[in-house]
């Protein structure tokens, strides 16, 4: 199912998207697991135990088909300064989520992979976000489509590269908030309008 983006409304949209996303009991009773899980701090705040059932219940609830989540946990729980870091604002220069993508896992003999690490950057971005939401937005394929059609209609102007330049990113979203009179909404729903917006138009076949 795809819209004509003449259709899009951003500044009404949002409001029926959020409605229909409160009213998903699965996806809110996802979240309102996530956020009970990810907002707890205190003794063993991501030490690698938390981190282990943290990525893994991301890993089923979002379902990235992570199959080797321990070498995952293993990349983060190497980061000496990680609670600092999801602290801070995201920029080019300070860019958690471009350390925590790209995970070391051997390859089997027989893999067909040809390097030794895997890239993770939409679960990393999900992963920074459930930890602080305001400063981390979620990437995916949907608000990818999403804003290239915005840029594809000369309402934006960036590369295809830019959005998988996590800092980047970040400065695309604050753009699109600003341009379309968004700042009364936060960055975790501005990323559910994005993403239902996207499943919606530009839903992925198989």
């Amino acid at each position: 199912m795809t819209f004509p983006f003449e259709q899009w409304n951003p500044k009404v949209d949002i409001v029926r998207y959020l409605d229909k996303w409160n009213n998903l009991e699965e996806y809110v009773a996802h979240e309102n697991a996530l956020h009970y899980l990810f907002s707890r701090r205190g003794e063993g705040y991501l030490s690698q135990n938390d981190l282990m059932i943290k990525c893994s219940v991301l890993n089923d609830f979002y379902g990235t088909n992570i199959y080797e989540v321990y070498h995952l946990v293993k990349h983060y729980s190497k980061i000496s300064n990680l609670a600092q870091c999801l602290e801070e604002p995201p920029t080019e220069q300070n860019d958690l989520v471009k350390v925590l993508r790209h995970v070391p896992v051997p390859r089997p003999a027989n893999s067909r992979r040809t390097k030794d690490t895997i890239d993770y950057y939409s679960f990393s971005t999900k992963f920074c976000s459930h930890h602080n939401p305001e400063l981390f937005p979620i990437y995916d394929y949907y608000v990818d489509r999403v804003l290239r059609e915005f840029r594809n209609h000369k309402v934006m102007n960036f590369r295809n590269d830019d959005l998988l330049n996590y800092g980047k990113f970040v400065n695309i979203i604050k753009e699109f908030r600003q341009m379309y009179g968004l700042e009364n909404y936060s960055v975790k729903e501005i990323d559910m309008y994005l993403w239902q917006l996207g499943k919606e138009c530009f839903t992925k076949e198989y």
